[in-house]
């Protein structure tokens, strides 16, 4: 299960009863039991940096107590073992990334097509991306399309997704906890400094493999397609970005809301954000079609650009009024706030 620097195991854990977390790194083990006592989740070590000869990983041991949780024996489970493809590795490359850093990029390429499906842990090609070796994020860097592309295998180690996160820019992070947020400025960047890095070995393996009797497409229609892809991209960028939610999952909005929640952007970089509230609302209560903004739990120098919205009916959803995105500016390090909207009284 997916952890979030330090949330997530523990909890496992103390949910089906009790456990313990053995790991060895550089010949030392440690190891700590897991457990509740009077229904208060404790801990106790057990071991800390003892020599050892075992070599480096970590077990962990969960004793399953509540008797609501079944456990299927499936043997085959055990004899599960992760076949890493034979590569030849490539010159790593050392990437400087705004907001980010230092990051190095280790590419393998295979001789044999991988398997590859976005969001699909069972892929094999495709760039891992990870930091001080936890691993968040699995792509093609928007390359999936390319058949090329499958042949290669690596990762991408970005020590300052760790150091922005303990210094508190959760943003960095899907809030569906689906691996990083590409939107986040910095995640950004690092999409563009790995593509750029990755383009002339992916394009130079499709001409290898076009070379050999594969089917080619003419130039000229390569770069319409480039193109295309390049225009398909803004447009889905500027029409999904700041959605509502049921916008993407279906869920009416039944009140005034304001989104995203929460914003998180680098020193100076603009971030939107879309009013809506539902236009029987306003009309049930002779409400008029404005709102002003205010902000909350705000981190930062931060300045609006405007606080008063003109409210106007949504393009694409009947019933439903929204605002223009409102924009803000900064002036210091990434900086966190949460944008409030009032309108007839009520806030959102």
């Amino acid at each position: 299960m997916r952890g979030l620097f330090g949330r997530g195991l523990k909890e496992a854990i103390i949910g089906l009863g009790k456990g313990e977390i053995r790991t060895v790194r550089d010949r030392t083990e440690s190891s700590v039991e897991i457990f509740t006592e009077n229904r208060t989740p404790k801990y106790r070590v057990v071991r800390k940096a003892r020599p050892v000869e075992d070599i480096a990983g970590t077990r962990v041991t969960i004793e399953v107590q509540s008797s609501k949780i079944r456990c299927p024996k499936f043997d085959i489970l055990y004899r599960l073992v992760f076949d890493r493809p034979e590569g030849k590795e490539l010159p790593p490359q050392t990437l400087r990334v705004e907001g980010f850093g230092t990051v190095k990029l280790c590419l393998f390429e295979s001789d044999a097509r991988l398997y590859f499906g976005a969001g699909d842990p069972s892929s094999v090609a495709g760039i891992l991306v990870k930091t001080e070796g936890a691993i968040l994020d699995s792509r093609l860097f928007g390359f999936d399309a390319e058949d090329a592309a499958q042949y290669f295998f690596g990762y991408v180690d970005c020590p300052g997704i760790a150091a922005k996160l303990r210094a508190g820019d959760f943003g960095i992070l899907d809030p569906n906890r689906s691996g990083l947020d590409w939107r986040h400025q910095s995640c950004r960047s690092l999409d563009a400094a790995v593509k750029d890095a990755i383009r002339p070995i992916i394009y130079a393996k499709r001409d290898s493999l076009e070379s050999k009797g594969g089917p080619r497409l003419k130039s000229q229609y390569r770069e319409k397609l480039a193109e295309l892809c390049k225009l398909l991209n803004s447009l889905v960028e500027s029409e999904l970005e700041d959605l509502p939610d049921w916008g993407l999952s279906g869920t009416e909005i039944n009140t005034l809301v304001v989104r995203p929640e929460v914003g998180y952007t680098e020193p100076n970089q603009p971030r939107n954000f879309g009013v809506y509230v539902p236009e029987r609302l306003l009309k049930t209560r002779n409400i008029e079609e404005k709102a002003t903004l205010e902000l909350v739990d705000a981190k930062g120098a931060i300045q609006l650009s405007h606080d008063a919205l003109d409210l106007e009916p949504a393009k694409k959803h009947a019933g439903l009024l929204s605002a223009k995105f409102s924009k803000f500016n900064f002036s210091e390090a990434t900086t966190r706030f949460g944008p409030r909207a009032i309108c007839g009284g009520r806030r959102n």
